[in-house]
């Protein structure tokens, strides 16, 4: 009740108060967490960030939860980029999501750690926004074909193929990106 008091009296349309929870609780506390009045909620590394965003309202926005000990402190480049990839691929179907830290970076974080991330996630992205053009690109241009039966039937594999290499060669060029990267 204190926290839902203290969001009634501060959070207006200039203002949001943002909900830090980086306990192991949070997830089954969850329905109290939303009762606060927050929209914007950030959770540690001691839950599974999409369970959270699971139980999240849409309108609300879940932040988080590389961890800041594990990974920006003690971890290195390369293990930043691969959870952060897998944070990535693990919520990138929840448009409120929001990758972050779990908690404060601590002192003397590698900034080698911090680039890292922050260039896995402009470059997973770019990567994703790509790949949806692509698709987008694939799909206006079979749709009608797929729509037309006359075409199906009377369109010899041999007219097919090549058409499907333009679409697949770049989609296997990202797919392997991603296993550089990492």
């Amino acid at each position: 009740e204190y926290v839902k008091e203290i969001v009634e009296a501060t959070q207006e349309q200039g203002f949001i108060i943002v909900y830090h929870n980086c306990g192991n609780y949070a997830l089954q506390l969850i329905d109290s967490i939303l009762d606060t009045g927050c929209r914007v909620f950030h959770f540690g590394d001691a839950v599974q960030m999409k369970d959270m965003l699971e139980k999240m309202p849409a309108d609300c926005v879940a932040m988080g939860n590389i961890s800041p000990s594990q990974q920006f402190r003690n971890g290195t480049p390369q293990s930043v980029r691969i959870e952060t990839v897998r944070l990535l691929e693990e919520c990138k179907d929840f448009r409120n999501f929001v990758i972050s830290s779990g908690c404060d970076i601590p002192p003397l974080t590698e900034f080698e750690n911090i680039d890292a991330f922050f260039d896995t996630v402009e470059s997973f992205y770019y990567r994703q926004r790509l790949l949806d053009i692509i698709m987008k690109l694939f799909l206006g241009f079979v749709t009608p074909f797929l729509l037309d039966s006359r075409f199906i039937t009377g369109c010899p594999f041999s007219i097919w193929l090549p058409l499907l290499k333009i679409f697949i060669k770049p989609l296997l060029f990202f797919l392997s990106y991603d296993m550089f990267i990492l």
